[in-house]
């Protein structure tokens, strides 16, 4: 197994336990994602040894993922955390934008 699964494995778990966004080095997700590119080449020629790790990661990726949106959505409304990924405060700006217009639609917005 490769390195980069063990530092995501400890980051997903600190992302988990933590009550609030963590601080993520974006690096993580790029290692990760370029790690899971060097897999899927050596799977397609012929080397299915790598398709364990690259499970492991896809599913610690999706799963850091989904926790971070969780967290990130629970501040529509308030003030922006300051550890937020530039991606992910595109997100809640999005999901702010989208909560405004729902609210003034149903007629409820503060």
């Amino acid at each position: 197994m490769s390195e980069i699964l063990d530092l995501f494995a400890l980051t997903l778990a600190t992302e988990r336990d933590a009550a609030g966004l963590t601080r993520l080095d974006p690096a993580i997700i790029t290692d990760a994602t370029a790690r899971m590119t060097e897999l899927t080449e050596q799977v397609r020629l012929g080397n299915a040894d790598g398709i364990d790790e690259y499970d492991a990661l896809a599913d610690m990726l999706e799963t850091l993922a989904q926790f971070r949106r969780q967290k990130i959505a629970s501040f529509v409304g308030r003030d922006r955390p300051p550890n937020m990924l530039p991606a992910e405060a595109a997100y809640l700006d999005g999901l702010t934008a989208l909560t405004a217009t729902l609210e003034d639609a149903w007629g409820i917005r503060a």
